[in-house]
């Protein structure tokens, strides 16, 4: 929770709860409750001078005072860039899910040819049909090699490269 986060979460649970409204008579604007008119913020004059005035909880002028626009704009950019940060996982994620399917179809069709081979007694050709799988899983372990072990998700690559790196 960022600075700003953490003081309009301390201001809100000082603050009166409740539903707010904005109501308005006898021209004088009050904020209210859903309950009560004027609950939370009403006109009044003051008593020294009689000048107009506001009379309202300490708490709930510190809350409207926090809940500004550039606040509430900052608010949203943090939870903008958030959100974004978390889709470009996301997308990292579903790329990494989607090179397992060619990975399990290239141990596959490596097990088939060199049975095939093995059956036909053609060392030469399962020796490079094997180079040939070989250099395709080098290619998945070079893969954003230094951004993986970074990302959330390594824990459930890292084994499928690690088993490839030892191959």
């Amino acid at each position: 929770m960022t600075d700003l986060e953490q003081r309009i979460k301390e201001a809100a649970e000082k603050a009166t709860q409740g539903e707010w409204e904005l109501h308005s008579s006898n021209s004088w604007w009050r904020i209210g409750t859903t309950e009560k008119d004027g609950s939370i913020v009403r006109p009044t004059n003051h008593l020294l001078d009689d000048h107009p005035d506001l009379a309202a909880r300490e708490a709930d002028l510190e809350w409207i005072a926090l809940a500004s626009p550039a606040n509430i704009l900052a608010l949203l950019a943090e939870k903008d860039a958030e959100i974004e940060r978390l889709t470009e996982e996301l997308q990292a994620i579903d790329a990494v899910l989607a090179r397992r399917p060619a990975l399990a179809d290239l141990d596959n069709r490596y097990s088939k040819v060199e049975r095939a081979c093995r059956i036909a007694g053609n060392a030469e050709s399962a020796e490079r049909e094997r180079d040939e799988w070989k250099r395709k899983c080098e290619k998945v372990v070079a893969w954003d090699d230094g951004d993986l072990a970074e990302l959330p998700f390594a824990e459930i690559v890292g084994p499928i490269r690690e088993a490839l790196k030892g191959e």
